[in-house]
């Protein structure tokens, strides 16, 4: 298998369908026994026992997702008393298990009434008022929205920032900062997240199969956002899609100077405000269209001949 890394935060198991696990990545030491190379080449069941347990409700998810019942499936589950969300999908053929540990255990009622808050904005402030919720929401030092131009450029036409930090409104990027490969990747999560740039990755141990990450949480960053998130000083970053029509019209962007996980459930919420954001997006460019058509309806009454 071709050398193939995680980020540092979680960890991943994949079985193939015969039930044997095909790859593993090399934290999945801390939870079991066995080294993360002993374990290719096993039973799942066996090995999911000797992780987590004798637990029904990560085997029902095992059957839920194998049988085509769900596509994904995300459980919460303990191991050894502490909390841990487990993320299960198919993907090319392949069941990937991926779990990271439950940094956050309720929301405050304050931010779940954040998307209802959003709603009332008009459309003009809406994008800053988005990103000052998500910076609130995250407690992240940054948080701007890049929208994608039609000549591929980036540009940030809204941020929210901690007072010391430098404004970075209405900086453009160039169109080989997000190419089309990186156009790809991002419309293909609803979030990219990237708790600790610092920290070295975790190699995956693995039989001579292709082990795709696109569909992963795990999924490392690209090297040249990687080096750009260096050189401005950010240990930590998630960037949501803001996806209108089915294309990528931008990105919310949030970064901090220090080394901040976010838990699953704030990373959920931050995804259903800014697709709340999306959709009155998407209304405000399909009534734009209506009335442009409208207008040139109108001028084709004094256009054609009596």
């Amino acid at each position: 298998m071709k050398d193939i890394s995680i980020q540092s935060f979680g960890h991943l198991l994949v079985a193939d369908k015969n039930g044997s696990i095909v790859a593993a990545s090399e934290k999945i030491s801390s939870c079991n026994a066995n080294s993360a190379s002993a374990l290719i080449g096993s039973n799942l069941q066996s090995s999911i026992v000797s992780i987590f347990g004798k637990q029904d409700k990560i085997f029902e998810a095992i059957h839920e997702v194998s049988s085509g019942k769900t596509a994904r499936q995300v459980i919460l589950i303990a191991i050894d008393e502490n909390p841990y969300y487990v993320d299960l999908y198919l993907h090319g053929r392949l069941l990937y298990i991926e779990w990271e540990r439950q940094t956050s255990e309720h929301l405050l009622t304050s931010h779940m009434h954040a998307e209802g808050l959003l709603n009332d904005l008009p459309m003009v402030d809406i994008l800053h008022s988005l990103c000052q919720s998500t910076k609130s929401l995250l407690g992240y030092d940054r948080v701007s929205v890049l929208q994608l131009t039609e000549m591929g450029h980036t540009r940030i036409v809204a941020e929210a920032t901690n007072a010391e930090l430098n404004d970075m409104m209405d900086i453009r990027y160039s169109s080989t900062f997000i190419d089309q490969e990186d156009l790809g990747c991002f419309l293909t999560r609803d979030y990219r997240y990237f708790p600790d740039l610092l920290q070295k990755q975790q190699k995956v141990y693995g039989e001579q199969i292709k082990i795709d990450l696109s569909a992963s949480t795990l999924e490392p960053i690209a090297e040249k956002f990687h080096y750009y998130l260096q050189q401005i000083g950010v240990s930590s970053a998630i960037f949501f899609k803001l996806s209108v029509e089915g294309k990528l019209w931008g990105l919310v962007a949030a970064s901090n100077s220090s080394m901040r996980e976010i838990d699953v459930q704030k990373r959920k919420l931050c995804q259903l405000i800014v697709q709340n954001v999306a959709n009155r997006l998407e209304l405000q460019l399909r009534d734009a269209q209506f009335k442009s058509m409208e207008i040139l309806k109108g001028a084709e009454i004094f256009t054609k001949r009596p």
